[in-house]
């Protein structure tokens, strides 16, 4: 906490995001994830994906490719899009920081877990850590926070 005090620049990625992100009330829905509904993405031979975190090497036999751009999408395979029926966690149904969490990406949760809406327990765990860390941070420097961390995320320390 020196360092913002100090006008040093330290950057911590995943902190500064989580600050930025409670600074202005939590993620957004429009930042969640949107594959299989506003998201999709074409491997150079045209195959469809509903995210680019899932393309792989272009496969159209991958259980992720809904289709290409000379034949359409195939609606049987867009079963592996987000679905608000599914059960999400538990934990994130009562977790007191859960706006501030990134647990709603399909992706990551589909690669740790085996599901899209379930989030792995170290992903859990590294997102509150982080979140208790930026929390702790805003409230040792709750003078003029905007401003101290707006100036720190830009690189100015004039001020």
């Amino acid at each position: 906490m020196d360092v913002y005090r100090q006008k040093k620049p330290v950057f911590i990625n995943v902190i500064d995001e989580k600050i930025s992100t409670i600074l202005r009330g939590g993620f957004f829905s429009d930042e969640r994830c949107h594959m299989g509904k506003k998201k999709f993405v074409f491997s150079p031979d045209g195959n469809i994906f509903l995210c680019d975190r899932i393309v792989y090497d272009g496969n159209p036999e991958s259980p992720h490719c809904i289709g290409n751009v000379k034949t359409g999408i195939d609606n049987r395979k867009m079963t592996c899009k987000i679905d608000e029926t599914d059960e999400p966690n538990h934990e994130c149904l009562t977790c007191t920081v859960e706006k501030y969490c990134r647990h709603w990406c399909g992706c990551t949760n589909f690669h740790s877990t085996g599901y899209y809406n379930r989030v792995e327990a170290f992903l859990c765990a590294k997102e509150k850590i982080a979140i208790k860390i930026a929390l702790h941070i805003l409230e040792t420097l709750e003078v003029d926070i905007p401003t101290t961390f707006s100036n720190h995320q830009n690189g100015s320390y004039d001020n």
